[in-house]
């Protein structure tokens, strides 16, 4: 049904009103509902002088479109063709990750962060990277959290409703005792999503994570941020593993 003329007028009105009065923030919201694109809302230093806040999921495509994840545990257990989060080395000859080539010189050239994607800027808003491998090292490692750096104190191994991965702690943040099985309020979790290679997936339901970094080795590999759960503790490491792998990514944004 056709609006009335001074109806329409009034409309378009509001709708000026609204744009006017919003912040930049406010104003930039995702093309689609389940996309959402409002950062988790603490802040975490990844260097001496840079900080970030990260996207509410892991990056997902699927259903035509990027996304993130639907909360922060959330991975896809199985490979589908049309669904991906267990992206390979990031360039134009392999749509972004979503690939299952084998073949080594089909992920060459320089590295094109997700984040500069711009079919990803129209679902998810601008804004987006990826980490360097020294900013994960920094956050994890190097960073202090109430005084102490490392495990225990910047992140910790958990199981959240049986998926595992790693609480990531803000950079001002009293652990609570009350908490345990839930994801803290401004925490990030990183969840144990496996790796896959070519058309399979691995590590599923197992305690493994793999996180692709924006740092390349220039030898056929780049640097991922690898954990896994081994004699009741947890090992992390940043090493360099072939650009065909499948991995999560995860992606941030500075503040």
């Amino acid at each position: 049904m056709t609006l009335p003329h001074k109806h329409l007028w009034a409309a378009l009105a509001t709708v000026v009103l609204l744009l006017a009065s919003c912040t930049e923030e406010e104003c930039i919201q995702p093309l689609f509902p389940d996309a959402p694109a409002r950062a988790v809302p603490a802040v975490f230093s990844v260097s001496e002088t840079r900080q970030v806040r990260f996207s509410p999921g892991n990056l997902e495509y699927a259903e035509g479109h990027w996304r993130f994840a639907p909360s922060q545990s959330s991975h896809f257990a199985a490979f589908s063709p049309t669904a991906w989060d267990h992206f390979g080395w990031s360039t134009p000859f392999t749509r972004w990750g979503m690939d299952t080539s084998m073949r080594e010189e089909d992920y060459a050239g320089t590295f094109v962060d997700w984040g500069i994607n711009g079919e990803l800027h129209v679902a998810l808003g601008s804004g987006w990277r990826t980490l360097t491998a020294d900013e994960w090292d920094y956050l994890l490692n190097r960073r202090e959290v109430n005084g102490r750096r490392g495990a225990g104190y910047a992140y910790n191994a958990v199981e959240i409703d049986g998926q595992y991965g790693l609480i990531v702690y803000p950079d001002n943040y009293s652990l609570q005792s009350d908490t345990v099985g839930t994801i803290p309020d401004s925490c990030v979790f990183l969840p144990g999503a496996g790796s896959r290679m070519g058309s399979n997936l691995y590590y599923q339901n197992e305690k493994w994570g793999f996180y692709w970094t924006a740092t390349s080795m220039g030898d056929g590999q780049a640097q991922r941020l690898f954990f896994h759960e081994s004699y009741g503790r947890t090992v992390l490491n940043l090493v360099g593993i072939t650009r065909t792998a499948g991995l999560s990514v995860r992606l941030v944004r500075d503040i």
